[in-house]
């Protein structure tokens, strides 16, 4: 009895505190301005570029359109069409981000080379529903259901590539343990992480926090209240089975995600991969920061894979 009236409260305690990393970690959070970009942020660098990116994504054409997922969230994309279209780009932005300030550097070289875009809202940001961040173990998913819509609507002879920044690279790279339709072509995984724990481990150590004795309380948290098992998200291992061509970048000078998890991802992958760095560049800037070497990488990735 005395073991049990002590027990209660712990137990009690432990799932307060879960609930707590729920929402700290897995919740949606408040939505970010796509123009937003703080003082001393490492965005801030390329505030102008961002900003004229943005300026040419308001400017271009663009259907919203809208899908259900696999577990009944609605998501949402818009789907911007190229002239000359020679495949699809799928674009998936990053944790607590906007498409389209993820995006906004390499927005007009798609659509310039003939690449339409599908630019979507991750579950629990911007349009799209749903209430929990998946860190790409629920996202993977999505993005499987995303390539059946295009496949559906735009026939199976378009080529296709899926590409993610951030949670959005490991999004994607997630999906390959999938079978996908044929006519997807190939992945580019910007900054993509090996493992939701990985990550996660890496962010409370950031701030100040045990990892190690946090961790089973966020896990517990997603498993609660997030309905999904942030273990489940095993990039590394899903890449041992990938079998399409991936294109890896990442900066050197990434503090959020460290560089040598895209160096494991692209040591692991069984498919064919080019990895491409760059020094000195942080968290999703390796584009802006050297747009020629990262650019040339991704036309020459795209044109060997889907023409």
């Amino acid at each position: 009895m005395k073991a049990l009236k002590i027990a209660a409260p712990a137990a009690a305690a432990s799932l307060l505190l879960s609930y707590k990393c729920y929402k700290t970690v897995f919740c949606r959070g408040p939505e970010p301005a796509e123009d937003e970009i703080f003082d001393g942020s490492p965005l801030a660098s390329y505030r102008d570029e961002i900003d004229r990116g943005l300026r040419f994504i308001d400017a271009q054409p663009f259907e919203q359109v809208y899908m259900t997922a696999w577990d009944g969230v609605r998501l949402a994309g818009k789907y911007y069409p190229a002239e000359n279209e020679r495949s699809l780009v799928i674009l998936f932005h990053g944790y607590r981000s906007t498409a389209k300030r993820d995006f906004s550097y390499i927005f007009s070289q798609l659509l310039g080379d003939g690449r339409s875009v599908l630019l979507v809202d991750q579950r629990a940001h911007g349009l799209s529903g749903g209430d929990t961040i998946g860190f790409g173990v629920l996202e993977r998913l999505d993005c499987l259901d995303w390539v059946n819509y295009a496949v559906e609507r735009f026939g199976s002879d378009l080529p296709i590539f899926i590409y993610g920044v951030s949670m959005g690279a490991s999004t994607v790279l997630s999906a390959c343990e999938f079978p996908l339709p044929a006519n997807v072509a190939g992945i580019v995984a910007d900054c993509g992480f090996t493992s939701v724990e990985e990550i996660i481990k890496v962010g409370l150590r950031r701030r100040g926090r045990h990892a190690s004795l946090a961790w089973p309380l966020v896990r517990l948290g997603a498993l609660v209240f997030g309905r999904f098992d942030p273990a489940d998200g095993k990039v590394e291992e899903a890449l041992r089975r990938c079998r399409l061509p991936v294109l890896f970048i990442h900066g050197e000078g990434d503090r959020l995600t460290p560089c040598d998890m895209s160096r494991r991802n692209y040591a692991a992958c069984a498919g064919e991969a080019v990895l491409v760095t760059v020094p000195g560049a942080g968290h999703g800037l390796s584009y802006p920061a050297d747009s020629k070497k990262v650019g040339t990488a991704l036309c020459d990735f795209f044109e060997r894979y889907g023409g």
